[in-house]
């Protein structure tokens, strides 16, 4: 690699929790600078935030020319969300701000992580030149679970049956997914979705899986004498907690004892419903916890449960494995090309109606988790198997190979 090429990643940092996304943008950066293409490539990083601590922008130039930008989202943030121009001045008033940064540089590629970017990127490419690459890490119309669930179940019932034109239309998207000069999603479920309902290319797709640094050797376990049963990341309907509660709720009633641990954000408001509901419970919230902390819970719990409604290549999924701890996840979108059934992980399914949506199975899921409790060689198997499986399709090298590639062949 010649030439210097400028990636320019656009990102949303959230003050109260940490996302997948997150976790991909450290990985990533982490994965160049041990790279020997180092040399060639500039990582700048434009990041808007909702930390309302943050009143005006900060704007960073490194040694080596590399740009990190904190821009603050303005306070009322539903007026650019819903009016057209206010948004569009927005992203004009990010674009001058940048310009002595960014106006003599040459084979830039603009790669946001946020759809909300989207015309973010656009402008940066006008006035700028060079590339536009959509990273798409979610499927945006499955968040319609939370905001609005009818306009969910519709949208599920029309894609399960395979009704494309009439999906894009219910759906009302103003992604305009072919603009990018590329897209890198998560899994075979996405680039359906882009392919089918958005009509765009094969050729401009291409599924590059997160990524987590290789380790040598599946690490030592120690479990608890208790089963302890961990749950990581944001605590949210869609994460499927109620169905993992009422799960647990099944499997306390046939006298099974066990601890359910909690690490990550989890509202107030829910916090306080899940209280009042499931205080029959033995539930420990650890709230947000360092990496470090991370690795400790991931050696001693005795297994882990992931049952989001919806899921892409799931960073709790990929070091859940990567540190031996054998999990139970939900048999859908990503998570399903990503394990087997009884092989590298426990699937639980999910049941769909047109009238009340989706959920697990909370009974077949009550079943995985005892089975999960009571089986040691179960245990044993999926955590080497889940390991073995991490260091074949998930490793970081694997991820910065194939995004290169995609860099190299646009500029």
């Amino acid at each position: 690699m010649e030439k210097v090429l400028h990636i320019v990643h656009l990102h949303v940092l959230y003050r109260n929790y940490y996302t997948g996304v997150d976790r991909y943008l450290e990985m990533f950066r982490e994965g160049i600078r041990s790279r020997n293409e180092y040399d060639q490539i500039r990582m700048h990083r434009i990041y808007c935030t909702d930390d309302k601590s943050v009143l005006f922008p900060k704007i960073k130039r490194a040694k080596n020319g590399e740009i990190s930008a904190i821009i603050p989202l303005p306070q009322g943030q539903k007026l650019i969300f819903k009016d057209a121009f206010w948004k569009t001045r927005y992203m004009k008033v990010i674009s001058e701000i940048l310009t002595p940064f960014f106006s003599e540089k040459k084979n830039l590629i603009f790669q946001y992580h946020n759809l909300f970017l989207s015309d973010l990127a656009k402008e940066l490419k006008s006035t700028f030149g060079g590339k536009m690459i959509t990273h798409l890490h979610c499927l945006p119309w499955k968040y319609n679970y939370e905001k609005d669930t009818a306009q969910f179940n519709r949208l599920y019932h029309l894609y399960d049956n395979k009704a494309y034109n009439e999906f894009k239309k219910e759906e009302k998207s103003e992604i305009r997914y072919n603009l990018s000069d590329f897209v890198i999603c998560l899994s075979r479920v996405a680039k359906e979705y882009l392919t089918h309902v958005h009509q765009v290319a094969e050729d401009k797709i291409e599924i590059v899986h997160n990524g987590l640094n290789l380790r040598s050797s599946v690490p030592q376990r120690r479990e608890a004498t208790t089963a302890e049963i961990l749950y990581v990341g944001k605590v949210s309907k869609d994460k499927g907690i109620f169905e993992l509660l009422e799960a647990l709720r099944i499997v306390k009633e046939r006298g099974y004892e066990f601890r359910f641990r909690i690490a990550g954000c989890c509202p107030g408001a829910l916090r306080s419903e899940i209280h009042t509901e499931y205080k029959d419970l033995d539930i420990d919230y650890l709230g947000q916890v360092s990496f470090d902390k991370l690795k400790e819970l991931y050696s001693t719990a005795s297994f882990g449960v992931i049952p989001s409604l919806h899921e892409q290549c799931s960073y709790v999924a990929l070091e859940m494995s990567l540190f031996g701890l054998p999990i139970i996840v939900s048999n859908v979108d990503a998570l399903a090309e990503m394990f087997r059934h009884e092989v590298t992980a426990l699937l639980t399914p999910l049941v769909f109606d047109a009238d009340f949506g989706i959920k697990a199975d909370t009974a077949k899921f009550a079943d995985n988790i005892i089975r999960m409790m009571v089986d040691e060689k179960l245990r044993n198997r999926l955590s080497t198997n889940a390991y073995k499986h991490y260091q074949a399709s998930f490793t970081l090298e694997k991820m910065i190979d194939q995004t290169l590639n995609i860099y190299n062949r646009l500029v």
